[in-house]
């Protein structure tokens, strides 16, 4: 249902089984080609502490095929006196990169962004794990 392996990126067992199985509890219409799921705790938004929002989109090239994740990014508020979300960490798994802030941006084929991006799928999947999210939705993307 979701393809596991980018290049030299795998995703993690766990984690991939949780993706799985989170899509499976939506009914997504046939011809859709590209999702978002969402994921919150929606008391970040009020305290500007804990987990931060989680955003992964996925694409298909039609009902028969797998997904493929595109990117997994993580919104902070850069302060507490910021009323905005910005981009933390942006990891692009199709075209092979991530994204952070205060580093720029790097191929996910060097070491030191591999293990950034293995740890980043650890937490999120003890996040899911511990029902950290308390507002998880799947859109449609057009």
């Amino acid at each position: 249902m979701i393809e596991k392996h980018y290049g030299d990126i795998t995703l993690n067992s766990k984690l991939h089984q949780q993706l799985e199985q989170t899509i499976a509890r939506y009914s997504i219409p046939k011809d859709t080609t590209r999702i978002a799921l969402n994921c919150r705790n929606t008391s970040y938004y009020k305290t500007k502490e804990g987990v931060a929002p989680v955003e992964i989109q996925l694409k298909r090239e039609n009902s028969r095929s797998d997904w493929n994740l595109v990117f997994v990014a993580n919104f902070t508020y850069q302060d507490k006196a910021t009323d905005s979300l910005d981009v933390y960490l942006y990891f692009h798994l199709l075209n092979h990169w991530c994204y952070q802030p205060d580093a720029g941006a790097a191929s996910l084929s060097h070491p030191v962004t591999t293990k950034v991006f293995q740890a980043w799928m650890c937490a999120f999947h003890e996040h899911l794990t511990q029902h950290v999210f308390d507002d998880i939705q799947l859109t449609q993307v057009r």
